[in-house]
């Protein structure tokens, strides 16, 4: 059994004249005959219409080009509507202010009082910890203990 022929082998053998195995599948099959039939039928159709459309008087086409020119004139002679110019306006100032860099926000600096106050609440959080290190505790954090005695012993030596 052929297999049938695809939709551009239909179409190629419209347009132009099919190749041997083309035609000769045209032959023997019914099928693809009235595949490509179905096709032709409404394109030749199409072609007559137009051709017939096409053979219009020279009446008919001076009115034509006359109506055209006179759609042509009356458009130039609008120009660009008023509202079309403040469209314009407006997306370039919308574009100016897009475009416009932002202020960075301002971080007050701080105050002498501010920076001492921070300093002091560093210190008292130091001697918290200093004296949490100090007090009794478990056996299990008894080097830790030592260590930290070892360092405020050096580091009180080490500011004399």
């Amino acid at each position: 059994m052929n297999p049938h022929l695809s939709e551009f082998e239909l179409n190629a053998s419209l347009w132009e004249e099919p190749s041997g195995s083309v035609a000769g599948h045209l032959t023997s099959c019914a099928d693809c005959r009235r595949e490509r039939d179905l096709i032709a039928a409404p394109l030749a159709a199409f072609r007559d219409d137009s051709q017939q459309l096409a053979a219009r008087d020279e009446f008919f086409w001076s009115a034509q080009r006359a109506r055209i020119e006179s759609q042509i004139a009356a458009r130039s002679s609008q120009g660009i509507p008023g509202l079309a110019w403040s469209m314009v306006v407006g997306l370039i100032v919308l574009g100016v202010f897009l475009l416009k860099p932002a202020k960075p926000p301002a971080v007050p600096a701080p105050t002498y009082s501010q920076s001492i106050r921070s300093q002091d609440q560093d210190f008292a959080l130091l001697v918290e910890v200093e004296h949490t290190v100090n007090s009794q505790v478990p056996d299990a954090l008894a080097p830790a203990t030592l260590l930290a005695y070892e360092m405020n012993r050096t580091a009180l030596t080490k500011s004399k």
